[in-house]
């Protein structure tokens, strides 16, 4: 029966539920353009939990089901939202079709979350202007912040530099972030968002952290495919590790090396993460800096070689030194044996050896290694395994260093010349034969027909023609600085070398994209020199007298360049832009 009185209480109940209706449509503040997908909007107004996926791509392709599981476990927790760290597609293109179609992948996977995401960019989402172009025209703004329920959240984009302003836009960006901070110094809580730790880095981050004084801020980040949490200035400095990237997996937690999602709970000036995995739920604090620090002084991968290499001897011996320390909070054994494919060339005694550490203990293991002069490359490698309270936490392979790389000196002069067409308007696999992704580079090109210095070259209509280029105080050859800034494009460096008697010389390069090496005009590498990481040893034959150096290098995109060091100790050599002497 309907009385005034279930009338009167009907009316108090929507008068006071009336302020709540809209609200989610309307609890974020944020300005037009932002890079969030909206999805179903929180409904509570005090304590909030978000989520963070981690690195998608670098590696990975097939580690789908990964993701899609963790997107599944996301929905079942519930967060008021999710965050991403950046590193969503594989990248690395410049094809716009394939940029899209990389793009629509990964929202097709992502589009399953219930909940609003924020993208954050990183540097397989904006690997060269073209994609920088695409995420602002697609996505929404690189970098931005918002408020949620009085506390501030604030995007860093690492790959700014990736704009076609270039600096200009980094400036921008950096003002934005100082102006940014500045009025919202007042948030409960501030939470900063980057996909690469610059603060890992020496410069551009002090400023950031100068803005924060005084402000309650954490900061998230990803990139390294490791959990790594540290405080810094009494902060908390989150670094994630994937959600379906390549990685190395290890079964020791305290090692952050296995596929997660990150859980925010935000309660006040308080918020507490919990880093999960399936059927586990961790600490932040479960992989520090502190931690990886002493597994990596642990000296598996400080070995020291002492080999005198002579190519005029037939044999060449040396030893091999590993001397452990275990700082570990836990005992340790590790085993490192040398692979069988390195047998055939190198005699390494004894073939396997393991060794037992409790804590704090120290102790080491010799090798013997002998080879013929001429079967010195490559350069063995050996296998090793890290056990931690009885359970494999590390293990894989390393190649033994001939000699101390950063002691060998560089060339530092060199003639260049391009750029040149290198007919491709894409990046090929690293899968694919050079011979068909990239078959220009393997053609003779004009400058290895005609090198000499006063050739004019034409290409496409315009003159080009060999000039002078110092290599940087590290001995890199920057090419874009000399040659300029361009995708699908290949460069020649050329220089001479006065050997006393007819030689062998032990060379360590570095080339990126693609990098030949030519002596006297005969090809004396391969067509794929190694691209990032540790320089590859390479050995060159010299005639008596002045001898014509000559690299061919090829670029993808981005930056460009290659490094040449050399080790000459028994036959001094002397290195000049223009022989004293005719070379053909």
């Amino acid at each position: 029966m309907y009385t005034y009185k279930k009338h009167l209480i009907l009316f108090i109940i929507m008068f006071f539920l009336m302020p709540f209706c809209g609200m989610a449509s309307n609890i974020f503040e944020m300005p037009d353009g932002v890079s969030v997908i909206m999805g179903k909007m929180p409904v509570d107004s005090e304590k909030f939990t978000f989520a963070i996926i981690a690195d998608k791509t670098g590696g990975g392709e097939n580690n789908w089901p990964i993701f899609d599981r963790a997107v599944a476990e996301i929905n079942l927790l519930n967060p008021d939202f999710v965050m991403t760290i950046g590193d969503h597609i594989q990248g690395y293109v410049s094809d716009l079709e394939v940029v899209k179609g990389m793009w629509k992948e990964y929202f097709d996977h992502l589009s399953k979350l219930e909940a609003p995401v924020f993208l954050v960019p990183g540097n397989h989402d904006i690997s060269n202007t073209v994609m920088y172009n695409y995420w602002k025209e697609n996505i929404g703004k690189t970098y931005y912040s918002f408020n949620y329920k009085g506390y501030h959240f604030l995007i860093i984009n690492s790959e700014e530099s990736q704009s076609p302003n270039g600096e200009k836009a980094v400036a921008e960006q950096l003002d934005f972030i100082r102006n940014d901070i500045k009025n919202n110094k007042n948030a409960r809580q501030i939470f900063i968002f980057i996909h690469q730790p610059i603060w890992l880095e020496k410069g551009g981050w002090e400023s950031i952290e100068s803005a924060l004084m005084d402000t309650n801020y954490r900061v998230f980040a990803g990139h390294t495919h490791q959990i790594n949490f540290e405080n810094r200035n009494e902060r908390p400095y989150l670094i994630i590790a994937t959600t379906g990237a390549g990685m190395q997996e290890s079964s020791v937690e305290e090692l952050g090396s296995f596929h997660h999602l990150t859980m925010v709970s935000v309660d006040g000036a308080i918020s507490k993460v919990a880093i999960i995995k399936p059927g586990n739920i961790f600490p932040e604090t479960i992989s520090t800096a502190e931690f990886t620090k002493k597994v990596l002084a642990l000296g598996i991968f400080d070995a020291k070689t002492n080999i005198p290499i002579d190519f005029e001897k037939e044999m060449i011996n040396g030893n091999l030194t590993f001397k452990f320390s275990n700082k570990l909070p836990e005992p340790v054994r590790i085993e490192i044996e040398a692979p069988k494919a390195n047998r055939a060339r190198w005699r390494v005694i004894p073939e396997i050896a393991s060794v037992s550490l409790e804590v704090e203990e120290e102790a080491q293991l010799n090798f013997d290694l002998i080879c013929r002069s001429d079967e010195l490359l490559p350069a063995p490698t050996y296998n090793y395994k890290l056990y931690y309270g009885g359970e494999l936490m590390w293990g894989g392979s390393s190649q033994i260093e001939l000699t101390d790389k950063s002691k060998m000196p560089a060339i530092s002069e060199w003639m260049v010349v391009g750029p040149f067409s290198l007919g491709i308007d894409s990046t090929p696999p690293s899968s694919v034969d050079i011979k068909t992704a990239a078959p220009k580079f393997i053609e003779k090109l004009a400058p290895e027909e005609n090198w000499q210095l006063n050739t004019i070259y034409d290409i496409n209509g315009k003159t080009a023609s060999w000039k002078l280029h110092k290599a940087d105080n590290a001995g890199t050859v920057q090419l874009d600085d000399a040659l300029g800034s361009l995708n699908y494009v290949i460069g020649y460096a050329q220089t001479f070398v006065y050997s006393p008697v007819d030689s062998t010389i032990l060379v360590a390069v570095k080339g990126d994209d693609l990098a030949r090496i030519f002596v006297n005009g005969e090809a004396a590498t391969d067509y794929r020199l190694s691209a990032s990481g540790e320089l590859d040893f390479r050995v060159l034959h010299l005639n008596k007298g002045w001898n014509r150096l000559m690299v061919k290098c090829a670029n993808y995109s981005g930056d460009w360049s290659f490094i040449m060091k050399f080790n000459d100790a028994k036959n001094p050599l002397k290195f000049l832009t223009e022989a004293k002497a005719d070379v053909e």
